[in-house]
């Protein structure tokens, strides 16, 4: 069955403006990468007609697991089949009919993009690219006069905003922008922006839900307050789940954060440990001390730790395992972590009080809460462009982040009788964690003034 696209009035505005360079800003789930999809199939089409030749595009995004779990699922779900003669899965090149040539790249390595002539190019989340991606490929479109858009949401005054969107307010008729919020796109179910506004920081979801460039400043984690998130004690039950993460450093220190998640999935930092110029050897005798009589579920540590240790030829994450902490690579998005830690400060209405909450004997990372900050911003200084806490007050946070962000929503707990006899064990996982990474994918079924047709 053949698929209608009818979009909503931005995504119409962008593909009816002729600019060579555009620009589509929005929040989250705000269409972005669909309109970018159906832009590309119809130049694929299109501009091939007009010229009269086969055309070529190329699809660039932040990383290869997002081509391979976002662009290109997309591209061949609007494509039809009987437009595609070759799709070189090696080379992530789709051949069309008409022999115009769709490729998909990653921007983690800029200097790989060099050296083709290109009729039209995207970037998907270009915010989330260095500019070297940019300026590495922009000289492909000159000798086919190419043109390009991009889609993405903000992330700051970086060099999205100054290369695309403030060259088109400014007026220079070359480009056009067009910035939008997310609860614009009528297809997206205002509950959910609402549960993001109060789970967000107030900076946060301004960038992420209403598309506003912002200059982040001040401490990441404003929300914290030791009359909140500080406690003596942790009212829980001899079943409560312990998770611990680790962050390993030597001129900077190593810490190790043990977590409690008692029976209602309120997170609780109940110890830690937090020392510098320590071997492996030395971490792993505290962290079993630290663990001592507990059963651990997960012990997530920094992925940098596959790194080979600086005093012998095996990884960080070998030593620990072969000295019997059995540990795991955590996600390290530090963005989508800090998002997480941030809900997780947050009243929660239904037990009356944050879910995540710091024992008062763990002062190394209360005091990080109270200190970590964004960079300071300075105009003109590009070494700041990417919106990025400080390198510091964030090791203790990072070993929290790790634990956060790699747990399951929960694990199966131990079932007791009547009597306290334990009926099964704990140690089945009920329920991953969702990935929430954007894929801004939906079906259009109603009506619109504007439609593409797709090939």
């Amino acid at each position: 069955m053949e698929k209608i696209y009818k979009p909503h009035k931005y995504q119409a505005e962008f593909h009816k403006s002729d600019a060579r360079f555009r620009c589509l800003i929005a929040g989250r789930r705000g269409g972005k990468s669909i309109a970018g999809t159906i832009e590309a199939l119809y130049q694929s089409e299109k501009m091939a007609q007009v010229k009269r030749r086969p055309v070529k595009g190329w699809i660039i995004a932040p990383t290869y697991p997002m081509l391979k779990d976002v662009n290109i699922p997309m591209i061949m779900d609007w494509l039809p089949q009987s437009s595609i003669k070759e799709w070189n899965k090696q080379d992530h090149r789709l051949t069309l009919i008409n022999g115009s040539e769709i490729t998909f790249r990653s921007g983690e390595d800029p200097d790989r993009l060099r050296g083709i002539g290109l009729d039209w190019l995207w970037l998907d989340e270009a915010c989330f690219m260095h500019k070297l991606v940019w300026d590495t490929i922009y000289p492909a479109l000159s000798d086919r006069e190419g043109i390009a858009w991009i889609t993405t949401s903000p992330q700051g005054y970086d060099w999205v905003y100054n290369t695309f969107y403030k060259s088109a307010k400014e007026g220079n008729p070359d480009y056009n922008a067009w910035q939008y919020r997310t609860i614009d796109n009528p297809y997206i179910n205002p509950e959910v922006v609402e549960k993001a506004k109060n789970e967000l920081t107030e900076v946060m979801f301004r960038q992420e839900y209403l598309a506003s460039f912002e200059k982040l400043s001040g401490l990441v984690y404003p929300d914290f307050d030791e009359k909140d998130h500080v406690v003596d004690v942790v009212e829980g039950d001899k079943d409560d789940l312990y998770f611990v993460g680790i962050d390993v450093g030597y001129t900077n220190p190593t810490a190790v954060t043990l977590i409690r998640e008692t029976y209602d999935h309120t997170l609780y930092v109940v110890d830690e440990y937090y020392q510098t110029q320590k071997t492996i050897p030395e971490v792993v005798e505290a962290v079993k001390k630290l663990t001592q009589g507990k059963r651990i579920e997960a012990f997530t540590i920094d992925p940098a730790s596959k790194g080979k240790d600086q005093t012998s030829e095996v990884s960080v994450e070998q030593l620990f395992r072969e000295n019997g902490i059995p540990v795991i690579p955590g996600n390290n998005d530090v963005r989508a972590g800090i998002d997480m830690v941030t809900q997780l400060l947050k009243k929660d209405p239904i037990i009356g009080k944050p879910r995540l909450q710091i024992v008062r004997k763990c002062t190394n990372i209360i005091r990080e809460f109270q200190n970590y900050s964004w960079k300071k911003y300075k105009e003109g200084d590009l070494s700041n462009k990417d919106e990025k806490p400080e390198k510091a007050f964030d090791h203790a946070l990072d070993s929290l982040r790790y634990v956060v962000m790699s747990r399951p929503d929960w694990y199966e707990r131990v079932q007791r009788d009547q009597t306290g006899q334990i009926i099964r064990e704990p140690g089945q996982v009920l329920n991953s964690g969702d990935d929430d990474w954007e894929d801004d994918s939906f079906t259009i079924d109603n009506s619109e003034d504007y439609e593409k047709d797709v090939l």
